[in-house]
């Protein structure tokens, strides 16, 4: 009986030591034929048993799962924990083995000896069945696998635990891999999707070599297998994503497509911070630059980038692949990357690119900096702009964008024609070109790597409404000149009321204009100078014109759709209060069109001001507080807020 024990621990089954006749256990059981067994011995026998059911149960995991048969989609990650699996099954077998060798030698060994020996693995094989149950359970794959390996590893009992770890290592193994390609290539090992840094709606590869699957050394480092990515790479688009880092895909003389890197949270595993994900995602952005751009008039190849501590790195990421990943020395590796690729960025960027200089184009075209030129342009296209679309709106706007440009002497500047326009597809037909006219910006290299599609629309948003609101302004100062030459020597009810209307629209929307141009762009874009000049750190220049844009959008309120919607109908009323004195109404259809719009303008003007208290009170932004008092300098709205 002993070695049919022997033979039933290594999964085998005899007349003794059966298999569930149902196919629904994993265990082998003891056969119920064996009349004289004691309940003591049929229980230790039992659970000797089901040890070797275990093991045939892990053997069969991890033969299906390195035969790209497991039920589960292709996984590298899977592969790697059946990698491990192995090793610990390997070491239990080797235990097997020296077991019937000492039991060849030594006739009196028993079976409670055996249990004895094999008492870790009645503790660890159980850990391993929840493990994988928990798995398939959850159709885990990718980075998820790693989560729920750190999570099942974090055990009270020391051989699960090392066991465990043993494992995790594998994992960890081609998780290193993936973030050395990634890092030090600019490159996504990732033929089944699998990394916790995804690239948005991009085909990868669907087909790879088994011989490179199988290759589980120094990830990304060295060897065929890295060769053979580069190689996949350059021959073939598909398996890294082509494009720039930051959003943005440059080509000359082509537009700009925009490809998104992002951070999976579901693929990140926990005890990767995502301040460090971040972090790894930026270098690996920052890297593609370097890789994907050799045909640039000034290039940076990644040997620059990295200024040529690129072996280092990758020793470095090595030597963590060689030991159990320890979260703080990758941070540590990570951050000394970061620093090189930032400061080599900031150079290439700031220094040789001249960002201040193309940041004030887009200051003075998108956030209207030039009011002269905006004033002009918008006093040209009024007549052509302020009826519905047609089919040569756009041609008539570019035409007249064109005509102020060579008025005021823009023509000359490089800057000025990489600005565009274009209208935005609106299903409202009685839009008027005004309302669907969009700027846009062809970024040069190298800057487009912070001025990328994603800031652009962010800086369209602003110039759409700005312009909207400086043309509020002139239709305002237009009625005004309208009225000082129709002065009469007396006024009937209906000019009072023209007067008194306009005088509020006026103030209202000058405050704004203010507010907006000196107190939120300018103050911005003084601190966004200040940070630029004040580092050499491109990562820290990228957060502060991030900040930038949200600061500018957030104190706009473009954020904050109740205010915007006020501010947006103030503005389409003082346009058709235009439109309402320049007809032919009569007296008492004039009086009652503009009392209709007195009211509509008071209704909106209290709500924004009562809006704009409730924001101040969530907010400690000064300049909020500054156009309150503006607005209110003489307690006008306070009192009126029965108005509503």
């Amino acid at each position: 009986m002993i070695h049919e024990l022997l033979l039933a621990l290594c999964g085998h089954t005899g007349s003794i030591f059966i298999a569930d006749a149902t196919g629904k256990s994993k265990y082998l059981e003891v056969s119920n034929s064996l009349i004289a067994l004691h309940p003591s011995e049929r229980e230790l026998l039992s659970r000797l048993a089901k040890i070797g059911g275990l093991y045939r149960y892990f053997q069969n995991y991890a033969t299906t799962g390195l035969e790209g048969r497991h039920p589960q989609q292709p996984s590298l990650y899977i592969r790697a924990l059946c990698y491990g699996l192995q090793e610990l099954l390997r070491e239990y077998t080797n235990n097997i083995v020296d077991m019937e060798a000492d039991i060849l030698a030594e006739s009196h060994n028993s079976v409670t000896e055996m249990e004895a020996r094999l008492h870790d693995y009645q503790l660890l094989f159980p850990a391993v069945e929840r493990l994988l149950d928990e798995v398939d359970s959850r159709e885990a794959r990718g980075c998820y696998v790693l989560e729920l390996l750190h999570r099942h590893a974090a055990s009270g009992i020391p051989v699960v635990a090392r066991s465990f770890n043993r494992i995790q290592r594998h994992c960890h193994s081609l998780l290193i891999k993936q973030l050395a390609t990634w890092m030090l290539h600019g490159l996504l090992y990732d033929i089944h999707g699998e990394f916790f840094i995804q690239s948005d709606g991009v085909p990868r590869v669907e087909e790879v070599k088994p011989e490179d699957e199988d290759d589980l050394g120094i990830g990304g480092l060295s060897g065929s297998q890295l060769r053979d990515v580069l190689q996949f790479a350059s021959d073939n688009q598909g398996f890294a994503t082509p494009g720039l880092p930051f959003r943005t895909r440059y080509s000359p003389g082509q537009p700009s497509r925009t490809r998104y890197f992002s951070v999976r949270e579901d693929l990140r595993p926990s005890y990767v911070p995502p301040w460090l994900a971040d972090k790894i995602l930026f270098i690996g952005e920052s890297v593609r630059l370097s890789e994907q751009n050799t045909a640039r008039p000034v290039h940076l190849g990644v040997e620059s980038l990295l200024r040529g501590r690129q072996d280092e790195f990758a020793e470095e990421l090595a030597r963590l692949e060689s030991s159990d990943l320890d979260i703080n020395e990758l941070s540590t590796v990570v951050e000394s990357i970061r620093v090189c690729v930032s400061n080599s960025l900031w150079t290439l960027v700031v220094d040789r690119g001249q960002l201040l200089h193309h940041l004030g184009s887009l200051k003075g075209f998108y956030l209207l900096g030039r009011g002269d030129f905006a004033q002009t342009f918008i006093s040209m296209a009024t007549r052509a702009l302020e009826g519905p679309v047609t089919k040569t709106t756009l041609h008539d706007a570019t035409a007249l964008f064109k005509r102020a440009a060579d008025c005021l002497g823009c023509e000359s500047d490089p800057e000025f024609n990489r600005f565009s326009f274009r209208l935005i597809d609106d299903p409202k037909s009685n839009r008027s070109g005004f309302d669907t006219l969009s700027l846009s910006y062809s970024s040069v290299w190298p800057a487009h790597i912070l001025i990328n599609d994603n800031a652009l629309e962010k800086y369209d948003s602003m110039f759409r409404f700005l312009l909207a609101v400086k043309r509020s302004q002139l239709v305002l100062n237009d009625i005004w000149a309208a009225q000082m030459a129709r002065r009469k020597p007396k006024y009937n009810r209906t000019d009072k009321l023209q007067w008194e209307l306009h005088s509020r629209m006026a103030f209202l929307v000058n405050s704004l204009q203010f507010y907006f141009h000196i107190d939120v762009l300018e103050s911005e874009f003084c601190a966004l100078q200040s940070a630029i000049r004040s580092t050499d750190d491109f990562d820290v220049v990228r957060h502060a014109h991030d900040s930038f844009l949200s600061a500018i959008l957030s104190q706009s309120f473009l954020l904050l759709q109740p205010v915007a919607g006020c501010i947006s109908e103030v503005i389409r009323l003082s346009v058709e209060f235009q439109s309402v004195i320049n007809s032919n109404y009569p007296e008492e259809r004039l009086s009652s069109e503009l009392n209709r719009i007195k009211q509509l303008f008071v209704k909106n003007t209290n709500l924004l001001f009562r809006l704009l208290s409730n924001v101040k009170g969530h907010q400690t932004n000064p300049h909020l507080t500054q156009l309150l008092l503006r607005l209110d300098y003489n307690g006008f709205y306070t009192r009126n807020h029965s108005s509503l």
